[in-house]
């Protein structure tokens, strides 16, 4: 069945908020309208209400404006993980990062580029495009992408998409149909 002929070019509405946007508050909606638009209405400034005052005092201090633009933010605007060892704090190695030499982290560690070098990590996530050459001790691993090396973790995944070279001793392994897998697994002494 043929699609119904418009003759034409097709424009969108052009669509208006119906109340002025120093109304909005978020999490309040606000009414859309295309009819057109009065010659004679006023459009205001911003100015902050009370609503919105309050909400930006409660912004971490990153927001604020300090004497000398040049200084250092606060060390409390930084974000750190609560606790030594825990594995509230992530790190995200974007695409474009190739590494070389080893990465040591408290946390979990999520590869999207390349690394050539040995990891120590709570947790290690390789995306679908990243690649990891070395080895690993973990306490999981979870590989999407490819990796050569030797792991020592408690938990092994391995994606459908992962393409794997190891020699992995593991407690516990999860092989997706279609990983690709070469090497050997060892259950860990003790």
């Amino acid at each position: 069945m043929k699609p119904p002929l418009i003759p034409g070019p097709i424009s969108p509405p052009r669509l208006r908020p119906v109340s002025p946007a120093s109304d909005i508050f978020p999490g309040e909606s606000c009414r859309w309208t295309n009819a057109p638009l009065d010659p004679t209405t006023v459009i205001r400034p911003y100015q902050a209400t009370a609503s919105t005052k309050a909400f930006a005092q409660g912004l971490p201090a990153m927001f604020s404006k300090t004497s000398d633009p040049t200084s250092a933010p606060a060390a409390s605007a930084v974000p750190r993980p609560s606790a030594p060892g825990s594995n509230s704090a992530r790190s995200v190695l974007g695409a474009d990062l190739k590494i070389t030499g080893e990465i040591s982290s408290t946390g979990s560690v999520e590869i999207l580029g390349e690394i050539d070098g040995n990891i120590i990590a709570n947790g290690l996530i390789i995306g679908q495009e990243g690649r990891v050459k070395g080895s690993v001790n973990a306490h999981t691993v979870e590989v999407k992408g490819k990796f050569d090396g030797k792991v020592t973790c408690d938990t092994f995944t391995l994606r459908a998409s992962s393409q794997v070279k190891a020699d992995v001793t593991s407690t516990g392994i999860v092989i997706e149909s279609g990983a690709q897998i070469e090497g050997r697994f060892l259950k860990p002494k003790g």
